[in-house]
């Protein structure tokens, strides 16, 4: 339950807005960008704690690297950074903008996902919500498709909603009544419904925060909160050729990754590694670390391990292992910092409480005992 509290709480800016959705199929549109109402020229501040949840490297969003430039999405609006000195910038290049509603070309809606050189957000126009497409400089704005808005148990459309693109689909979840799942095929425009048969309970969902898609295999987590004294979670793998699904094995509220065949993770609650595997059902538990609450994310080189401590904010720590569990380094973050990408050469890290990039780390300091977060200017500061 604590879970979904949490991602619910990560999507309120949506709901107040979404009640009005109407129930349509996704479609092509090359509508210019309209403005919107109400829009907040202050910062946002979440209160969302949970480590666990925030790294939108492995949620497919908000912080994105492309081959020249790194982008992020923060209070609607999008920055830009060359990669080579990471300096972040409104993505506008309009003379005189004040870069304080949607016309602006930086504006950014409530989302950012990127694939095959463009980047995609979701906006909320005309009462409908829409993913939208951009270029890399910011230009041509357009409606690249409406999002499906199911009409829920009590009359409404819409409630909550999770995003991620991943191999040319955005995958999207609404969670109502009963949650609702879609895939839009971004090559085409099509949007095809997923998952029906599972999602009929009056508390199912499928939670895009947990959601892999590798070669042609969409792996992903369930809840059934039928019974509220009792929350179930599955990993579940679906076939997108032969649209077969599996139960793998029951599930915590653990991140995970799937590579070579296996499926891996950290165990918060044990402290400990896990590893699967998806051929043989074989369980593993290659190393226990002792390091308490955690969560880890994993790359070719190495392993994120983040932890912290529920009831004392001054646990805040950053473990780095290679990929056969020996320990490389270490790093005390500031409260309410956290982890947030790896790009090709840099660990990127952010504030919880509003969403700023706060800072970077060579990556070639991995390992060398001294590593030290070096700030970066405030993107709000840059006018």
């Amino acid at each position: 339950m604590r879970r979904f509290i949490l991602i619910v709480l990560l999507f309120t800016m949506l709901i107040g807005i979404l009640s009005g959705c109407d129930s349509t199929q996704a479609k092509n549109n090359e509508t210019t960008l309209q403005s919107e109402q109400n829009y907040p020229t202050e910062p946002i501040e979440t209160q969302v704690y949970d480590p666990s949840l925030y790294r939108p490297q492995d949620r497919g969003e908000c912080f994105i690297e492309t081959e020249n430039a790194y982008y992020y999405l923060n209070n609607k609006m999008v920055y830009v950074s060359q990669k080579a000195e990471p300096t972040f910038y409104y993505l506008c290049g309009k003379p005189d903008c004040s870069h304080s509603g949607s016309d602006c070309n930086a504006y950014g809606g409530y989302w950012l996902g990127y694939w095959n050189e463009k980047l995609y957000t979701i906006q909320y126009m005309d009462e409908s919500m829409c993913a939208c497409q951009m270029d890399l400089d910011g230009a041509n704005h357009k409606v690249f498709a409406e999002l499906e808005c199911p009409i829920a148990a009590n009359g409404t459309s819409g409630g909550a909603y999770g995003f991620s693109i991943q191999n040319g689909y955005l995958f999207y979840e609404i969670i109502s009544d009963p949650c609702s799942f879609f895939m839009l095929d971004l090559r085409t425009g099509e949007t095809t419904r997923l998952f029906e048969e599972l999602l009929t309970g009056k508390q199912t969902a499928i939670s895009t925060l947990f959601l892999q898609l590798v070669d042609g295999v969409l792996y992903f987590e369930l809840e059934d909160r039928e019974n509220p004294e009792e929350v179930k979670r599955s990993l579940y793998s679906f076939d997108m050729e032969s649209r077969s699904i599996k139960k793998l094995l029951d599930w915590g509220e653990d991140s995970f990754t799937v590579e070579n065949g296996k499926l891996c993770a950290y165990l918060r609650e044990d402290g400990t590694f896990y590893s699967y595997d998806l051929a043989t059902g074989t369980e593993d538990y290659p190393f226990k670390p002792d390091l308490g609450i955690g969560a880890a994310y994993y790359d070719t080189e190495y392993i994120y391990l983040k932890c912290w401590d529920w009831y004392d904010v001054s646990v805040n720590e950053l473990y780095i292992f290679d990929r056969e569990y020996q320990l490389l380094d270490h790093i005390h973050l500031k409260s309410g910092e956290d982890y947030l990408y790896r790009s090709e050469d840099k660990l990127f890290f952010y504030s919880m409480n509003n969403g700023k990039i706060t800072g970077m780390i060579p990556a070639s300091e991995i390992g060398n005992g001294k590593m030290e977060i070096q700030r970066l200017q405030d993107p709000y500061s840059i006018r």
